[in-house]
């Protein structure tokens, strides 16, 4: 992953994930629930202030 994120320095991108640790070093997060935006920032500001996205994470890490 760290290959492509080189290439991709400097560069706006889409992703859409599910496995929600694959974004944690991405500088900007925008989650969506049923199409629209419910938070935006960090990994980590998600996590600490976005409680559906705090969910998200915690369900994914239980199930892994």
């Amino acid at each position: 992953m760290n290959s492509i994120m080189d290439l991709l320095n400097d560069k706006t991108i889409i992703v859409i994930a599910h496995n929600l640790d694959s974004i944690k070093n991405f500088d900007r997060i925008i989650a969506l629930k049923n199409g629209e935006i419910i938070g935006q920032g960090t990994f980590y500001d998600l996590l600490e202030n976005n409680l559906y996205f705090k969910d998200l994470y915690y369900s994914n890490v239980k199930s892994e």
